[in-house]
């Protein structure tokens, strides 16, 4: 959501400037400037995209726009829900990290695998499915480099226009307004660059360490039930990830009742 209410905000700023240069957007359109930005950025992300990871990009696409983790201190509640009662945790298709961690833990847990080897296996697990988001992230902030450069190739064509048409005897009442549509291709280039991919690459880094942060509690859960620790020590251990002020206290109705249930 951060990422919607800060594009508007970029938007509105936008539209606020064009308003004191007593300016519209249809001064700013040209369709050749447009074509060479988005066709050329099309076009490079097609050739350097990570498609072996292409089911994270839509999962990385909504977690951006609408957000798909939980509360720190609810995660924290869910973790203790789990360590109390690992076999009652249903999750048919996994949206997080951490989803798939507990559902991974759950399966090594019912194998009666020794907590080392657990630690082990969901380590790696881990590791290989942060290395998978940062591989989506990664190609996002290195596709921001290219609209600039492709509008300046835009900006390239429309002098080479420009030169010809004052060849063939262009009004020089027109000179201007045919250098000005030129250099926006430039500026297509940097919004697109700087209002669009680069926030979202940025927006997507955040949520890749959130998912990595709530997948190490996760996996900590997982230990701690695979370890036998009881729901006091376990609940201090998951404390150690919030602040003081967020921390859970199992005593709280809220808990009980759902670990009642």
């Amino acid at each position: 959501m951060t990422y919607i209410l800060g594009s508007m905000l970029a938007f509105a700023f936008l539209r606020l400037s064009l308003f004191f240069l007593d300016q519209n957007f249809a001064m700013y359109f040209d369709d050749v400037a447009l074509t060479m930005v988005l066709g050329g950025t099309l076009a490079v992300g097609i050739i350097s995209a990570p498609w072996q990871c292409w089911g994270y990009f839509v999962t990385s696409l909504k977690g951006v726009l609408f957000g798909l983790q939980r509360a720190e201190r609810r995660f924290i509640e869910e973790a203790l829900v789990f360590v109390r009662n690992p076999q009652a945790y249903r999750k048919d298709k996994p949206k997080t990290i951490a989803d798939e961690i507990y559902l991974d833990g759950k399966e090594l847990l019912e194998l009666q695998f020794t907590p080392e080897d657990i630690q082990t296996i969901l380590g790696e697990r881990l590791h290989q499915l942060v290395n998978k988001r940062d591989m989506v992230s990664a190609f996002f902030l290195n596709l921001a480099k290219y609209p600039p450069a492709f509008g300046l190739v835009g900006t390239v064509l429309g002098l080479v226009n420009l030169m010809r048409a004052i060849t063939e005897g262009l009004d020089p009442a027109q000179t201007g307004v045919k250098m000005a549509l030129a250099l926006v291709a430039t500026l297509y280039g940097l919004l697109f660059a700087n209002f669009i991919i680069s926030p979202f690459a940025e927006a997507l880094e955040k949520q890749v360490d959130k998912e990595r942060f709530q997948g190490e509690i996760a996996m900590q859960a997982v230990l701690l039930c695979a370890e036998g620790v009881d729901l006091l020590k376990s609940q201090e251990m998951l404390n150690s990830f919030l602040p003081k002020r967020k921390r859970v206290n199992i005593l709280d109705d809220a808990i009980s009742e759902e670990m009642s249930a």
